[in-house]
């Protein structure tokens, strides 16, 4: 007499098969495009009023709503904002304890 619980069934496809679900590759976001041809036209006011809370331009009559922020913390986030608009978001600097050398990093990642 086996008292072993029953084996419980995986659920999904099995490994390496695709069911339903998702878009098909090289299909377009047709939702997404007309999203950023909307966007679009608010971008060069949005990174404006970015440039003016950061304190890096002096307030414009177009807009002008938007004022040099009082908070340092939201001033470095509009300049953030700027800076990854304009050169892209950094990338992530490679985790690594102190006393390990240049080396053993090197031979860790297969050299």
């Amino acid at each position: 007499m086996n008292d072993a619980p029953p084996l419980k069934k995986k659920r999904g496809p099995p490994k390496g098969v695709r069911y339903g679900g998702g878009s098909r590759k090289g299909i377009p976001n047709k939702v997404g495009r007309e999203d950023r041809l909307i966007a679009r036209k608010y971008g060069p006011d949005a990174l404006l009023a970015l440039a003016v809370q950061a304190g890096l331009t002096k307030p414009l009559k177009r807009l002008p709503d938007i004022k040099l922020a009082q908070a340092e913390s939201v001033q470095q986030g509009a300049a953030r904002e700027l800076l990854d608009r304009a050169y892209g978001k950094p990338s992530q600097p490679m985790e690594h304890t102190v006393d390990e050398t240049f080396e053993a990093i090197l031979d860790r990642l297969g050299r």
